[in-house]
């Protein structure tokens, strides 16, 4: 598969979900950013235009091997909201195969440390030495490197 064929089937997934922008939005907590990250990057999706994708080649196993890991993942922390869970899922594939970006936005604190940053056009996470092991962990596909 070829990158502009799967951001059309990204834009195809999430364009009929009605995301909404909402008062928690502007909230200064880790949900907040997260929630308004993800809804910037819908918007982005929806008004990009597919001459503007590079075209690269898709590697299917590692698209099918995050897939997996994303259900994975959803179905030990449970959202009851298969919508959504759906719409984190395309979005996230849209980061890795589309953009090249970490999964988190650049800038994210948590406990008042950054956890991910950009320095020399390179994304690096603070946690993920800690995660990247772990079979299940979605860290293992992120751009970021680790810090050591």
């Amino acid at each position: 598969m070829k990158s502009d064929e799967l951001f059309l089937e990204i834009k195809n997934k999430i364009s009929n979900k009605e995301i909404k922008k909402n008062e928690k939005f502007e909230r200064n907590n880790y949900k907040s950013k997260i929630a308004s990250f993800n809804y910037n990057l819908y918007n982005e999706i929806l008004n990009r235009e597919i001459k503007d994708i590079s075209i690269e080649e898709i590697d299917n196993k590692l698209l099918i091997d995050l897939k997996y890991s994303l259900d994975y993942f959803f179905n030990k922390y449970p959202t009851n909201n298969p919508e959504f869970d759906e719409f984190v899922k395309y979005i996230c594939i849209y980061l890795l195969f589309i953009e090249k970006k970490p999964f988190h936005p650049v800038g994210l604190e948590i406990k008042n440390k950054i956890l991910i940053f950009k320095k020399n056009s390179k994304y690096y996470c603070g946690l993920k030495e800690k995660y990247k092991e772990d079979e299940n962990s979605l860290c293992k596909f992120c751009v970021s490197l680790s810090l050591s």
